[in-house]
């Protein structure tokens, strides 16, 4: 015998079993019990009833009707508005993301949300806290892992009901570790982190370095400084009980002394690094790391080297280096790949990942189109694109082999943030063109956070000529023009709810 429980919204019903449990438990004692109603819509009258059917369909009891009605959505959430949509081209299921609240041109440290939009751009399920949110990933078992605080404290896992189930933080640099939570001895968790297997993270952390003398942050060719105080990527393999089984050192793969632009940016002053005598330089910047159980490699996004680097993870050497080869030198020049046909670097890229066809895509933000000390593409005339590229690490080349920028709607540009997924069921891509900045002119600008901020995530083919079949604006009402919204990572999920335990549990005796 099972539970099935009817959800009707005018002409609409929805029917779903329950099968996790014993029938005999539904009796005993005369129980009373708690089940969970899910993936129900804001705002909306339901009508709710609760049959107990046999394993033939027949029905052997049911409730009388139940009317509830759905709570709205928080007042602090943005307007989603849903400028196309196209199920039927669509990669089926909910996109989920995490909302960034920009408050009078700074980051609301005190707001942070993970949202489940369908189709049509209905809420489905969400989860707010008090902290800010960036990577959002669902695990295996059902469970969401993300990423909190000012993108470097840790990592927090949660059930579907916003219940913490686990929680990880970075130990060092005098860091508050909450109770709870389990103790990394690192500097710092930032941008990106993935589960090897059940027991096993990978994720980006940091060190400091200093070299002497360096590069003056006015990027001036020929002016240095004494010293410089360099924050540099680490990425990190840790246990779940927060033991470090391996580290990869970026400032050790690479060469500290190139640079890109934004490498001689404070961003880590801020985040952790308070403490530093004359500051610190963000020199490396990876915002993404990814596992290949191909060849058990290790691919990392470092955005201000404008290079996508893999590693071997058992011998921790450096592979390969896929970017703009100007500045590399030495055994380093001899990693890089090389161009086949005329090359269109990526520049500042974020969220690299292989496809079932073994090629990567990535967002390619394109900041500046160049490295230093070359001149500077400004912003109102720079756009975006997402790019795949085919690597052959046997002759150690690589091929541009397909792109969108948008260009039959004006292109997008975001100086920063930004994902890109490739979709198994349809091979569509989704772009999350997450970090949409305008000054006070309302001109682009690469300077974050700019005076307005808005988000768009979309659903293109994957086709010589890339059509959207989805498109989503996530904005302020216009009576709020002082409040801005980004989105760091997006996904689509076709089974989001499916992991969830929904048998019913005791409450009370009635």
């Amino acid at each position: 015998m099972q539970i099935e429980i009817s959800y009707s919204q005018g002409k609409s019903t929805l029917r779903k079993r329950l099968t996790e449990f014993e029938d005999s438990s539904l009796v005993a004692n005369e129980q009373a019990y708690s089940i969970p109603l899910l993936d129900l819509k804001p705002e909306i009258q339901y009508t709710v009833t609760i049959s107990l059917v046999h394993d033939g369909g027949q029905t052997e009891l049911q409730s009388e009707p139940l009317q509830i009605e759905t709570e709205p959505l928080p007042d602090i959430f943005p307007e989603f508005d849903v400028r196309l949509s196209m199920p039927q081209r669509m990669e089926a299921g909910l996109t989920l993301f995490n909302l960034i609240r920009w408050k009078k041109n700074k980051p609301d440290t005190d707001f942070g949300a993970i949202v489940a939009l369908d189709a049509n751009g209905r809420v489905r399920w969400f989860y707010q806290a008090q902290h800010l949110i960036f990577i959002v990933r669902q695990l295996a078992n059902g469970n969401l892992l993300y990423g909190y605080g000012n993108r470097t404290d840790g990592l927090i896992e949660i059930d579907l009901f916003g219940n913490v189930v686990r929680q990880w933080n970075a130990a060092n640099l005098g860091r508050e570790v909450p109770r709870h939570a389990t103790p990394v001895a690192v500097d710092s968790l930032h941008h990106d982190a993935v589960m090897l297997n059940d027991e096993t993270f990978l994720a980006l952390s940091t060190s400091l370095h200093q070299v002497k003398p360096y590069f003056d942050p006015s990027y001036h060719p020929r002016k240095r400084i004494p010293e410089a105080n360099l924050v540099t990527d680490v990425v990190v393999e840790f246990h779940t009980d927060g033991t470090i089984l391996r580290t990869y050192s970026l400032f050790d793969l690479l060469d500290p002394r190139r640079i890109g632009y934004g490498s001689l940016h404070n961003f880590w002053d801020s985040r952790g690094y308070e403490n530093v005598p004359g500051g610190t330089f963000d020199w490396s910047h990876s915002n993404s790391v990814t596992h290949d159980p191909r060849d058990d490699s290790i691919l990392v996004s470092v955005r201000h080297q404008d290079a996508v680097i893999k590693i071997d993870r058992k011998s921790g050497e450096l592979v390969w280096i896929l970017g703009n080869p100007r500045q590399w030198k030495g055994k380093h020049s001899r990693k890089l790949l090389k161009p086949i046909g005329r090359p269109n670097w990526q520049y500042h890229q974020h969220a690299v990942e292989i496809t079932p066809q073994g090629t990567l895509l990535l967002y390619d933000n394109g900041n500046f189109q160049a490295i230093p000390f070359d001149k500077k593409l400004l912003a109102k005339e720079n756009r975006s694109r997402v790019v795949e590229f085919k690597v052959d690490e046997k002759k150690m080349t690589v091929e541009q082999v397909w792109e969108y920028d948008g260009y039959e709607r004006g292109g997008f540009y975001s100086t920063f943030l930004c994902d890109v997924d490739w979709l198994p069921q349809t091979g569509n891509v989704l772009v999350t063109n997450g970090g949409e900045i305008r000054d006070e002119n309302g001109e682009r600008t690469d300077y974050a956070p700019g005076d307005q901020q808005w988000a768009e995530i979309f659903e293109v083919t994957y086709e010589q000529t890339p059509q959207r079949v989805f498109d989503l604006l996530i904005k302020s009402p216009a009576d709020q023009p002082e409040i801005g919204w980004s989105v760091y990572r997006a996904e689509r999920i076709s089974n989001f709810f499916d992991h969830l335990k929904t048998a019913p549990s005791i409450s009370t005796k009635p």
